[in-house]
């Protein structure tokens, strides 16, 4: 049960799109976490390789940098939700806290970027019988990853990090980088 919670791909409690079915050399470049204060960066890198990605916003981090939010949305990049506090406690939440947290997020994306959200991320991928619920009942379409460079720890180098994204990337790969990290601009310009 420990792989069916913390693997988003086992599929054990919701069907989650991770990757496309294509063989075509397209991926899904996507992002977590944000908006931050390196968000800008990340879509002056986008912009100059007319790229589109997909963002999955934490509400709170919405309310604190809202026009960064909209800037988003406005560079034509799509928005999805990660909940409102992206808080560690979700992954074995109650019913009510995931719905709560779920729909909050959601809400604060409405309000700020006037986008009404199918998309949703669970943090850290983790799924459960409690937040499987709460997404049944709002009707979020999950997407997890099957390529990620865990650009969060800043102890792996930055060539490693490259090396392992291109070496795991195939068509149709959804891939999971975090707009919060040092050199998240540098990494996807890289990569790109």
């Amino acid at each position: 049960m420990f792989y069916a919670s913390g693997n988003i791909r086992s599929g054990i409690y919701l069907k989650t799109l991770y990757r496309g079915d294509t063989d075509r050399k397209i991926v899904s470049i996507t992002f977590d976490d944000g908006p931050s204060e390196l968000t800008e960066k990340v879509l002056e890198v986008l912009k100059q390789h007319n790229v589109q990605a997909t963002f999955f916003l934490i509400g709170q981090r919405i309310a604190e940098r809202p026009n960064i939010a909209k800037l988003i949305v406005d560079h034509g990049h799509i928005v999805g939700a990660h909940t409102w506090s992206h808080n560690g406690r979700f992954t074995i939440c109650n019913y009510k806290i995931a719905k709560d947290e779920i729909e909050k997020g959601v809400e604060q994306i409405r309000e700020v970027c006037r986008k009404n959200v199918k998309l949703f991320r669970p943090p850290f991928g983790v799924t459960n019988p409690n937040i499987a619920r709460a997404l049944k009942e709002t009707g979020h379409l999950v997407i997890g990853w099957n390529v990620r460079m865990f650009d969060t720890i800043p102890l792996i180098p930055m060539g490693v990090k490259i090396k392992r994204l291109i070496t795991k990337v195939r068509p149709g790969s959804v891939i999971q980088l975090h707009d919060k990290c040092a050199n998240a601009d540098i990494i996807l310009d890289k990569m790109l």
